[in-house]
């Protein structure tokens, strides 16, 4: 990439917070558009890979199609013993039993007995005390009300996967998220499958994670040659872990951007990102809508947020997502700079106040000026914005704006 103020300052930032900056080709990268590519892509790399397969999401679904993962894995690990098959899970969430007394723990319990196999089941919320610790020690499910483990990544071999979706059948069908392949990058496969080979042990990640990246930068040859770098960066508050959301502080005010385009499945901002244009899910596209007990009213609590925040910033455009019978998951951020970079963000983060305060996030920052890269992202980012409705405010919301306030760090 050639030397502008925008790379100057965000390599001079990731220098003093010590971030990676890890050089990728952009004819590398593919953009996914359906949740069937993203599926066949999963399939593909279980099916190809020869040294290693890394699986990060907040849990496994127990339907035919992930089945069918499961027995692709165990019939890679059969012929190709030097496979070594990791998958990093919320701990909470993956030992929840659904109605045919199935789990993301039990989907994995025969591949559990082959010696390169293993499960990390992560806890995010190990440190509490008090009433929350009575609650959540009563009623486990609240623990994902209160924290998760929310990382989705995936590593075969060489290739890395990026996505907000989980390893479900309901993100294989007709639920929109976003699917960005990385192919033959040893520098961020490196990067993820090591960090991931010890994931259990939240409470001391933050200094685990400051020495690894140091390692790798220390030994990472310079980015020079390449026309795409990617920032990696993580968020758990809690383990006071605020990579993600110091670096868009960053961006958004110390960067002069020409526009931001922002994407949320669950938006309710703790930061403001001042996007010019955001795309949220209307309330049938909403992953709760028709919810069961409580859960049924989460969309008309994220609807209040939304007309609270088309109230304060009249100026920007709030757009729905609705596509029949879909549902919408997408997270994402494209910014471009005065001088032509453009800096587009992908991964787990919602943008709200759990990303920010509560659950463990993984955000990838990609910096390019290359032509064909930047097209392609805007072209996926369009027809994103294709299956939307401009925002017309509803009636008063006033009890749904009120509960927003008191629990908004929830959603």
């Amino acid at each position: 990439m050639d030397m502008s103020r925008t790379l100057t300052q965000i390599k001079s930032y990731s220098r003093i917070n010590s971030l990676p900056i890890i050089p990728v080709q952009a004819s590398s990268i593919t953009l996914q558009r359906k949740p069937g590519d993203f599926y066949q892509s999963i399939l593909n790399g279980i099916r190809t890979a020869k040294d290693r397969i890394s699986l990060s999401a907040l849990y496994l679904g127990c339907g035919l199609k992930e089945k069918t993962l499961v027995d692709e894995i165990r019939a890679n690990v059969r012929r190709n013993p030097r496979l070594k098959v990791n998958f990093i899970l919320d701990s909470h969430r993956a030992q929840r039993v659904d109605t045919t007394n199935s789990s993301s723990l039990s989907m994995l319990s025969d591949l559990r007995n082959y010696d390169n196999f293993k499960v990390q089941l992560v806890v995010t919320c190990s440190k509490t005390s008090g009433i929350t610790k009575y609650l959540l020690t009563r009623f486990p499910r609240c623990s994902e009300l209160y924290s998760t483990y929310h990382t989705k990544a995936l590593v075969f071999d060489r290739d890395v996967l990026l996505t907000g979706a989980n390893l479900s059948d309901i993100y294989f069908d007709r639920r929109q998220d976003r699917y960005m392949l990385i192919k033959n990058s040893k520098s961020l496969s490196d990067y993820l499958s090591l960090l991931f080979d010890d994931m259990e042990s939240i409470c001391t990640f933050k200094d685990r994670l400051r020495n690894h990246n140091q390692i790798f930068i220390d030994k990472m040859d310079k980015p020079e040659g390449y026309d795409c770098l990617v920032i990696p960066l993580f968020q758990h508050q809690k383990s006071g872990l605020t990579d993600c959301d110091d670096f868009l502080h960053f961006l958004v005010n110390q960067i002069p951007l020409k526009s931001i385009h922002l994407s949320s499945g669950y938006f309710n901002p703790a930061l403001d990102l001042r996007w010019n244009s955001v795309l949220v899910p209307s309330e049938k596209a909403n992953g709760f809508y028709e919810g069961s007990g409580l859960l049924k009213y989460v969309p008309k609590l994220y609807s209040a947020i939304l007309k609270r925040l088309a109230r304060e910033y009249p100026a920007r455009e709030c757009r729905l997502y609705n596509r029949p019978d879909w549902s919408f998951h997408a997270k994402g951020l494209w910014a471009e700079s005065q001088d032509d970079v453009y800096i587009h963000v992908i991964g787990s983060s919602n943008f709200n106040w759990r990303s920010s305060v509560r659950d463990f996030e993984t955000l990838f920052v990609l910096i390019t000026n290359n032509r064909d890269l930047m097209q392609r992202i805007n072209d996926e980012r369009d027809l994103l914005w294709q299956d939307s409705i401009l925002y017309q405010p509803q009636p008063s919301m006033v009890i749904y704006e009120a509960i927003t306030r008191l629990i908004k760090s929830f959603l």
